[in-house]
């Protein structure tokens, strides 16, 4: 099994712990998957994260400060989230997808104490994404009535054993090894679903002004939102609601012709077309037929 793994992958997994950055084993790991992946690439998109957020750290922040900074910068500025559409997706565990898409895996399991600084652990499990799994620990066992209200697998009354945390863990285990019915709702037509960082919301495929391709996505573009299917741009403008509302006008992008305000050809045999938010988009040699389609009659 080795063999087949990188070899700076394997020299990884022979060092000590110290020496191992845990984001470049994640990255080889899913190079081993995609062959051809920039793992340093990838780790340099890390670093200028962890830049970001340094940069706005005072010299003598303590682990508070900089988790509390780091998720003003993550979550709050980037936008990053949990994907709730698609929890099981392996791709939510490829970090070079996660940095691209914004989306990862969820909070799983939470084990919670009902005294916490600022506030209490049944406030925050109130708080917590559905598919969350909560456990709460406390010495106070009139609290246990409401921790199962709030939807807790167990209840660990403090001081507990290593055992009855084994116990706790199993229940855990077999909550999560139960099957999720897939949602039954549907687009209608000329519509699609998207992710969010709040969930799953429902456009319209006309107000979608333009396409483009980006690594493993699509994005979908409606100024000033926008937002990531996951597929790549022909396999999306071979679905029938979509290909008859899109145009390709080059490799990277396409564009939905009742937002295109102006073509303005360009000395080269290209073309400069500008969409109804402003957003001027190139259509390439390889596709200069494609503007006689964009005549008005």
């Amino acid at each position: 099994m080795n063999d087949r793994l990188p070899a700076r992958l394997r020299e990884l997994l022979d060092a000590p712990p110290e020496d191992v950055r845990l984001a470049e084993v994640a990255l080889l790991l899913s190079e081993a998957q995609r062959p051809g992946l920039d793992v340093e690439e990838q780790l340099g998109r890390l670093d200028d994260i962890a830049r970001a957020v340094s940069d706005r750290l005072p010299p003598d922040a303590d682990a508070v400060q900089t988790v509390l900074a780091i998720n003003q910068h993550i979550f709050h500025e980037m936008g990053f989230s949990g994907a709730g559409a698609e929890y099981y997706d392996p791709r939510n565990s490829f970090l070079d997808e996660v940095l691209t898409s914004k989306r990862g895996i969820p909070i799983t399991l939470a084990i919670l104490y009902i005294e916490m600084p600022g506030g209490s652990g049944l406030q925050l499990a109130a708080q917590l994404p559905t598919r969350c799994r909560c456990v709460f620990s406390t010495a106070y066992g009139e609290h246990a009535l409401q921790d199962f209200e709030l939807g807790a697998i167990d209840y660990l009354l403090k001081p507990y054993t290593a055992e009855r945390l084994a116990a706790t863990l199993e229940r855990v285990r077999v909550q999560l090894a139960l099957p999720v019915p897939a949602p039954h709702l549907q687009a209608g037509e000329g519509e699609t679903w998207v992710d969010t960082r709040d969930g799953r919301q429902r456009i319209r495929l006309a107000e979608v002004q333009w396409l483009a391709a980006a690594d493993n996505y699509v994005a979908l573009h409606l100024p000033p939102l926008s937002f990531l299917e996951r597929s790549s741009l022909s396999a999306l403008l071979e679905r029938p609601a979509w290909s008859g509302l899109f145009l390709r006008v080059h490799r990277s992008h396409a564009v939905n012709p009742a937002h295109v305000m102006r073509v303005m050809p360009c000395k080269d045999g290209e073309a400069l077309l500008t969409m109804s938010a402003g957003q001027q988009l190139r259509v390439s040699r390889g596709y200069r037929a494609v503007l006689a389609s964009l005549k008005r009659p």
